[in-house]
Formats: C-alpha cells, structure tokens, sequence
C-alpha cells in the first residue's frame, strides 16, 4: 500500500480522453493522487506516463458490476483511503427513437446510471468511515434540452442528477458532498459525433480544461452551497 497522509485519492471515470483526462490532470497538477480508470488501457497509461508519481491505471468497464467493484477495492488496496469520485466517462448511442433496441438501451443505461451508482454504494462504506467523500456526477445538458437521437443517452445522464440528490438524503453528516454539473458543447470526441465544426465552431464549445477547473473547485469546496443543483456549465456561462 502507498502512504498518502495528506493527498486526497480521486477516482476519475473516463479519464482517457477530453473531459476526464483533463481533468486527471488538473487534480494531479493541484496535489491530488488520481485513479485512472477506464476500458481503453492504452489511452489511460498514456496519461500516466505524462504524469509520473501519484496515479494509478485501473481498467475499468461500467457496463460490468464486478469491474465497478474492482475499481473502488483496487484504489483502497493501493492507497488506503478514497476522497472524491467523478463520475465522468458516459456512452452516447446516436439513434432515432423508432430504431433504439434493448440492447443500445441496456449498454447506455449500464455506462451512464447503474455503473455510476454501483461505483457510489461499493465507496459509500469508506466516504462512511473517514467521515467525509465527493461525489461529482457529470451529466449534460442532453438530459434538460435534448438534441433529436440522443434518447437513450440523455434518459441515463438525467439519472444521474437523481443520483446527486439522493446522496444528499441519505447521507448521515454535511461532510459527504455531491454536485451534478450539466454539461453544454465541450470540444471532445464525443461531441464531434453528433455535429461537426461547421455547424458548431470550436470557439463556441467549452475546453476539457475549462471544465476540469470547475470539476477541480468542486472537490476543493468552492462551490459547496451549490450541492443538489442541477449546475449548468456552458460557454456562455463564461462570456
């Protein structure tokens, strides 16, 4: 086990790529020893290698109770405590209603809600023992204003804002803490997938790193009178 008596340990999900590699990086950078999990091991250990000390790869797929399991047990065994979650990576299925299957709908649901919340319980007996533990829960603005075929993702990422809620009910101190924040246009991967630069230029977008910064201050106890808040984070927000 690696000692950290003064560095708060951070899981973040999808911490390969856009959003959650940013902000992997900007926890890192600010003193934070961060768990990189993710189903692509090759991006994560890329991320690890720029960042050196403080950081553990742990191959992680959220649509498999067991590997949600194993993400939350692997961090203890490592590092003997657990501070904050950020639950970041999601799974976006581009899809008129008439064509969605079960299957689509299983494998979106499984990513984006029930993968979230079995990383939440399976942390919830530590956040319980040390006394205090971060939820951040990355949802988008899909689950408030959709755009057309993106159903099955926005139905998963609105649970998680009933999952920010729900903490906050159930949780025995104030030291627990939990925020949703609902993203707009980020300049990622994923966003490429449902429009193209023409259409939405990338001055128009929000940065990965932008959102890291909020992300970094939510952790930090900036924004604490803003838990169970649907926060919604957009460029225009910053103009």
């Amino acid at each position: 086990m690696i000692e950290t008596e003064k560095e708060r340990v951070v899981i973040v999900t999808g911490a390969g790529t856009g959003v959650g590699e940013a902000t992997a990086r900007a926890l890192h950078r600010t003193g934070h020893v961060v768990v990189l999990a993710g189903r692509t091991v090759e991006r994560l250990q890329r991320v690890a290698d720029d960042l050196g000390s403080s950081c553990l790869v742990v191959a992680t797929d959220l649509a498999d109770p067991d590997s949600c399991e194993r993400l939350i047990a692997r961090t203890m065994e490592e590092f003997g405590r657990l501070d904050a979650l950020v639950n970041n990576a999601g799974h976006l299925e581009v899809v008129p209603i008439a064509e969605l299957d079960h299957h689509m709908l299983e494998r979106s649901f499984k990513v984006n809600a029930i993968g979230p919340i079995l990383l939440v319980t399976h942390a919830w007996k530590h956040f319980l023992a040390s006394g205090s533990g971060c939820v951040v829960n990355i949802s988008s603005m899909a689950s408030l204003d959709p755009l057309p075929h993106v159903t099955a993702y926005a139905a998963g990422k609105s649970a998680l804002d009933s999952l920010t809620r729900s903490i906050l009910a159930e949780r025995p101190d104030p030291s627990i803490r939990a925020f949703t924040v609902s993203l707009g246009a980020v300049e990622t991967e994923m966003l490429r997938t449902l429009v193209d630069r023409e259409t939405l230029p990338t001055d128009q977008c929000l940065t990965p790193e932008q959102v890291a910064g909020h992300i970094c201050e939510l952790i930090d106890g900036v924004h604490d009178h803003r838990q169970g808040e649907v926060m919604t984070y957009r460029k225009r927000d910053l103009d």
